[in-house]
């Protein structure tokens, strides 16, 4: 049995929701393909809750780097499969994907929350680099859209933890192979809710080593409860091990010394408001109330939103360093003519180069003329099938095709390359070479 991202309903074994949860009440579940087969009975789950699909499901996503995150929503439970965009809907008549179409990567590390009625995704890593986008789920199109942010990190990912006034992303990385980039963050950023604009946090650290607090962070990984943001102290020192719980509405950070070596090696892992759920190495299901050790934990310290306006260098660095470069060349280049003899120089202007590249590319569409191409085979001509960003590269393809049809119109009296949509799926654009 095989899915396919067209079949709309999945009717499988009758499995689901009823009243799950209550209402209001913070619901997270996580596996994936390996761990599913090791996890010993399900009596630890919600009544009425049955996970027998992911059987299914786990021979199309057979790879563990496809894990499973479920949450509650408005609409009932939701399920997001790593590394891909697909969310699936669950309802007692079965599961329907809502995605309809067949990217995937990208959403590797995904931050996936409900807020407003709708789904949103902040940040993750795929094609070789981070982001921070923030993306909302679009159910009347199947689609994610991109949400447009003020100050937005670049090339960034972190851990990040939900709050009322907006979402907090610790430490992480920015890494861009194509620059080259690959930096640690210091400390991290807040994005504000209401606004959508981001702002740097600083990370206090008052009686542990900040480097300890992050490299726990990276090491063991991390969880989110409703009122807790939690994970592992990494100390080599038995006697000092423990958890780092952050307080999500005062932003303070906590210390509690406890043991629990098997957490981290549970086959799943189950979050109800501020309790975990949990699976040690002996098979056997195990609770643990993160509130209760919370209110017996010791601060070590605490995180600070900063300012945009505090700091106009830091937010305006790099115009202000483009300004600076601009201004010592244009300072340069006047010294230089004024002191001088002015020598003729022969340039080729930028319109004259766009020129040859235009008729390079009408060429290279010579072998194909006649035919009708997908947008993949037609950006591999255009020499633009490199650039990572969707966006970017709709906009570049659509400039480059006028500037085709321009320069081909003045010589034939007609366009090269008209848009052509297919007559049974008006979603797809395809490209016809006029003979």
């Amino acid at each position: 049995m095989t899915l396919t991202r067209r079949t709309r309903f999945l009717i499988l074994i009758l499995f689901f929701i009823t009243g799950v949860t209550k209402a209001g009440e913070y619901y997270f579940f996580r596996t994936d393909p390996f761990n599913y087969y090791r996890i010993n009975g399900f009596s630890f789950l919600p009544e009425g809750l049955n996970l027998e699909f992911l059987d299914s499901l786990n021979k199309v996503y057979n790879n563990i780097g496809r894990t499973y995150l479920i949450f509650n929503s408005q609409k009932g439970y939701k399920l997001h499969v790593r590394c891909t965009f697909d969310l699936f809907q669950l309802s007692e008549d079965g599961i329907e994907n809502l995605y309809k179409f067949d990217n995937s990567g990208y959403l590797c590390r995904p931050k996936m929350f409900e807020r407003d009625g709708k789904i949103y995704n902040l940040g993750g890593y795929g094609m070789w680099n981070h982001n921070s986008d923030l993306l909302v789920f679009d159910e009347s199109t199947g689609s994610w859209e991109f949400v447009a942010t003020l100050n937005q990190p670049l090339h960034y990912t972190g851990q990040s933890f939900n709050s009322d006034t907006g979402i907090f992303v610790l430490f992480g990385n920015h890494v861009n192979p194509r620059i080259p980039l690959n930096e640690m963050e210091d400390h991290g950023f807040f994005l504000n809710w209401n606004n959508k604009e981001w702002h740097k946090i600083k990370v206090h650290i008052e009686r542990k080593s900040r480097l300890e607090f992050r490299n726990s962070m990276y090491y063991d990984g991390h969880i989110e409860l409703k009122d807790f943001f939690i994970f592992k102290n990494i100390d080599p020192d038995v006697s000092k091990e423990g958890l780092f719980l952050v307080d999500k509405n005062s932003l303070e950070i906590f210390f509690k010394r406890v043991s629990f070596e098997s957490l981290y090696g549970s086959p799943y892992l189950q979050i109800i408001d501020n309790t975990l759920f949990y699976q040690n190495t002996l098979g056997a299901h195990h609770s643990m109330d993160i509130e209760s050790m919370f209110n017996n934990s010791t601060k070590v310290g605490y995180i600070e939103i900063l300012d945009n306006s505090g700091n106009i260098f830091e937010q305006y660095r790099y115009p202000l360093l483009i300004f600076l470069g601009f201004s010592v060349i244009l300072l340069s280049t006047f010294f230089y003519v004024k002191f001088k003899k002015k020598e003729p120089i022969k340039e080729t202007s930028r319109d004259e180069t766009e020129i040859d590249v235009v008729t390079s590319i009408i060429k290279k569409l010579g072998p194909v003329s006649g035919q009708t191409l997908d947008i993949d085979a037609l950006d591999n001509i255009l020499g633009i099938n490199n650039i990572p960003n969707l966006d970017n590269r709709r906009v570049r393809r659509s400039r480059m095709i006028m500037d085709i049809n321009t320069n081909y119109r003045f010589s034939n009296g007609k366009d090269l390359i008209k848009r052509v949509k297919k007559s049974d799926d008006k979603r797809y654009t395809y490209y016809s070479i006029e003979p």
